[in-house]
């Protein structure tokens, strides 16, 4: 009789821990995305440093420096640059800063979820590598500067009379690929329907869209910032040379971007008094 109930009292009790597990699992998620997000940098800078070889119009420089950060991780043969297997397997555990990400705000809106570990990882391995091609993109805009449409005048001269033209043309392409970028990231997390004062519900899409639209502008304007730097005020010849100076660029970005996309994700939920 007492070990019925001895095992009553601790399943009663297990019970409960289980419940308090349940209620207040938003924080454990959010460690979680903590402990993953400084696990991944290195990893994603991996990424990022591979990204940088699929973009023909940085200087011979910038593939040496990359070349020589992590040169383990890669395997070069003439002209061909191929990521190796070893940067496969960082995309695989970068992924789970996003997987952690996606299951805490689906937690916070009282979803659960509805993927398979496997499919669920698999994604994070995709967003993982659209937020590295994000980073990438930032860097060449943030270092490069205007200096990208001067190597392209320089080799091409033809098109000097449409510089103005080519410039507008590369800001257009700058804006669109940030929001196209922040809109696939944004897809991958949970989606919600948000209630205004009227008690109208704002289409899900819609609301991607205006994250999108928002941090791409915001990320625009630090770009803008970088750009103007590098390009007036500091030595172009020591930013291509300089690998110290590139990483540590890249985890400032980082950090940067990664705190903008999920903090105008949580902004919204406080706005509209989600959580």
């Amino acid at each position: 009789m007492g070990n019925r109930v001895m095992i009553i009292s601790t399943h009663s009790k297990f019970k409960t821990v289980i419940k308090d597990i349940r209620e207040k699992h938003v924080s454990a998620f959010a460690a979680q995305v903590s402990f993953y997000f400084i696990m991944s940098l290195f990893p994603m800078m991996i990424l990022v440093f591979s990204m940088l070889y699929f973009f023909e119009i940085t200087p011979g420089e910038m593939h040496d420096v990359s070349g020589n950060s992590i040169l383990k991780f890669y395997k070069l043969i003439p002209e061909t640059p191929i990521i190796s297997f070893s940067t496969f397997l960082a995309a695989w555990s970068s992924g789970k800063t996003f997987v952690a990400l996606r299951e805490s705000f689906r937690y916070m809106m009282g979803k659960h979820s509805s993927s398979g570990y496997i499919r669920m990882r698999v994604r994070g391995v995709g967003v993982s590598v659209i937020f590295s091609m994000l980073i990438s993109l930032i860097v060449l805009i943030s270092i490069f500067g205007t200096a990208i449409t001067d190597i392209i005048l320089s080799n091409h001269q033809q098109y000097v009379e449409y510089s103005d033209i080519i410039q507008l043309i590369r800001k257009m392409f700058i804006v669109i690929s940030l929001f196209l970028i922040l809109f696939a990231i944004y897809r991958f997390l949970p989606e919600w329907d948000i209630n205004n004062k009227n008690q109208k519900i704002i289409p899900k899409y819609k609301n991607i869209v205006i994250m999108a639209a928002l941090v791409s502008a915001v990320i625009y304007a630090y770009t803008v910032f970088f750009s103007i730097y590098t390009t007036k005020y500091s030595n172009m010849n020591l930013i291509y040379y300089d690998a110290k100076t590139l990483v540590s660029f890249m985890i400032l970005t980082y950090g940067v971007i990664f705190v903008l996309i999920t903090g105008f994700r949580l902004l919204v939920f406080r706005l509209y008094n989600h959580f």
